[in-house]
């Protein structure tokens, strides 16, 4: 396991510009969907300051821009908006993403953060729909300075893969939202008016000895990766950071003989981490570390953290029915995710919990027919 984190920002979060762009299509009727993108909208809206902007766009069979560059201390104007919102329609993206970066450019306010929150089931079923037309769409844009996150809302036709795309390719970051505490969790981290970008294009190298690991497989991450030359060429898109932000990144390693004795000081791989400065410094030169990780890790009583991440990769696994799999079972994920929370205090460990109830919600859910097989 290999985990990264963002140091916090120096100084008080500079002024948001913020353009909360909203799917009422008649897709979003569901009680899951708009009412709950309704609260979580409320959220995001609660920790705004005077010197922060807000703009509220729609779109369905057509767009609208239901508010524009309110103060953020407008809370009364801003709650009324989003409350008058009504799901119809059909779903033209590709309009409504328009909009909401003329209305994000129009309001900029030049050298603080210029963010759109886009929150839909991602049935695009008007204008652009497809995965590398949204990519091309969305790349086009971002070049303005304006950050595209993504909030997904819905099950049955939610289409994942679309709403992370935009994300991806938008330099913003992608959640899910299925529970209101979700939502609370997604703003505190990743949309506050502290989550300041700090680091664009980040990129992660990973560079095993082959004196001391015989192979290895990196879990997860499978359409994030990139061509090694891609690392240090600055062109090459990648994801964004915001000051605080962490991230776990794992590989399934299997050592050589040498790697195995517990002796000497030589490292099993060095991690390079690459990025480009954003905010204050962006336009400066790309800044690179490395961190090389050896046996000074190794242990054999792993902490919490280290459970929870364990965790997520069996049941990961499992549900995607994954061929590395092994003689995993859910019974394992659920015991991982319990035993995580064990030393932490009563918030940290309900928190935890829920991805023990998750696990054991799949296993008896007849569809998931992954779990309850390795079950």
């Amino acid at each position: 396991m290999l985990g990264l984190t963002v140091g916090q920002a120096a100084t008080e979060a500079p002024p948001t510009n913020l353009v909360l762009l909203v799917d009422v299509s008649g897709s979003m009727g569901d009680a899951e969907k708009l009412p709950l993108l309704k609260e979580s909208m409320a959220r995001i809206v609660k920790g705004l300051r005077a010197e922060d902007r807000v703009s509220i766009v729609t779109y369905s069979g057509v767009e609208e821009v239901v508010l524009k560059g309110a103060s953020g201390d407008d809370a009364e104007a801003i709650l009324s908006a989003i409350n008058g919102l009504e799901a119809a329609g059909s779903t033209n993206g590709e309009a409504g993403l328009s909009m909401a970066y003329r209305v994000a450019e129009e309001t900029h306010i030049e050298g603080d953060v210029n963010r759109i929150v886009m929150a839909s089931d991602g049935d695009l079923n008007v204008g652009i729909s497809s995965e590398d037309e949204l990519n091309a769409f969305v790349s086009e844009k971002r070049g303005q300075g304006t950050y595209l996150s993504v909030l997904g809302f819905g099950s049955g036709n939610y289409q994942d893969a679309k709403m992370e795309t935009l994300a991806d390719h938008g330099n913003g970051s992608y959640h899910y939202i299925d529970s209101a505490d979700e939502a609370a969790r997604v703003y505190e981290r990743f949309l506050a008016v502290g989550a300041v970008p700090v680091a664009d294009d980040v990129k992660l190298q990973v560079e095993f000895d082959p004196r001391m690991v015989e192979s290895y497989r990196l879990i997860g991450y499978a359409n994030r990766t990139m061509a090694d030359e891609d690392f240090r060429n600055d062109g090459a898109d990648a994801g964004e950071l915001c000051a605080g932000a962490e991230l776990t990144v794992a590989y399934e390693v299997v050592l050589t003989d040498e790697g195995r004795r517990r002796e000497g000081d030589e490292p099993w791989l060095t991690c390079a981490v690459r990025h480009q400065p954003a905010g204050e410094q962006a336009g400066e030169a790309p800044a690179e570390q490395r961190f090389a990780v050896g046996r000074e890790s190794w242990s054999a009583e792993p902490g919490d953290d280290w459970s929870l991440a364990a965790a997520v990769v069996e049941f990961g696994m499992l549900a995607r029915d994954s061929e590395f799999v092994g003689t995993a079972t859910a019974d394992d994920a659920a015991a991982l995710a319990e035993s995580s929370a064990s030393s932490l205090d009563a918030t940290d460990r309900a928190a935890r919990r829920e991805l023990t109830d998750l696990i054991r919600q799949a296993q008896r859910n007849a569809a998931f027919d992954g779990v309850v097989a390795a079950s």
